[in-house]
């Protein structure tokens, strides 16, 4: 039996969930009116500060919520890796009523109620526009897996090569470029998956 994309990726998650993969990446609780961190799992909060139009501080995670790039959280109408993978949570308490725009890296992720954002938010996969990512964790994920994609394809050619090309002259100096290509690939997906401080705004939208 061969899987499709769909197929593997359900396969994936089922192996990570066995192996006790959990299902939390990191939360963060802010309270806004005391300007001050109330708690924080898997992440790093620092540098709150409060006023009268919100709040915003710097989060430096353990580790970065799973995407899979542009539309890939179609994937997660069948699959529901948010709620058992992918679980990067932020509260933001002790807001005035209204309605905030959420911002992390400068970019817009939405515009939210101060109730929404007591209760709590999943913002994994979050994004103001479906043809760009959301949070620059979510653009990370779409570059790591364009890299990771080139990878495999690089992978595949050696198979490829070995079976088909045993008379291709400098056969050798390619296998060598290839072991090196992957080398030099492999760390540019440790580049891409390294969490890095994030600068988070929680203003007040005035419109």
């Amino acid at each position: 039996m061969h899987l499709n994309d769909l197929g593997q990726l359900a396969m994936a998650v089922a192996i990570l969930k066995g192996l006790g993969a959990p299902a939390e990446v990191s939360a963060a609780v802010i309270d806004a009116a005391g300007s001050k961190v109330e708690t924080a799992s898997g992440c790093k909060v620092s540098n709150v500060k409060s006023g009268s139009d919100g709040v915003e501080f710097d989060r430096l995670d353990e580790g970065l919520p799973l995407n899979f790039g542009t539309f890939g959280a179609l994937n997660f109408m069948f699959i529901p890796i948010p709620a058992e993978l992918n679980g990067y949570r932020l509260t933001v308490r002790g807001l005035e009523a209204g309605k905030y725009d959420l911002r992390a890296g400068g970019r817009l992720l939405g515009e939210f109620t101060a109730k929404q954002l007591g209760n709590g938010l999943n913002i994994s996969s979050m994004t103001a526009n479906g043809w760009e990512p959301g949070g620059p964790w979510d653009a990370q994920a779409a570059a790591l897996k364009m890299v990771t994609d080139a990878r495999m394809e690089i992978v595949g050619s050696q198979s490829y090569r070995e079976a088909f090309m045993s008379q291709q002259p400098g056969l050798e100096a390619i296998r060598t470029e290839t072991k090196k290509a992957l080398e030099q690939l492999e760390v540019l997906q440790r580049h891409y998956a390294a969490p890095v401080t994030v600068h988070f705004e929680v203003k007040k939208n005035v419109e």
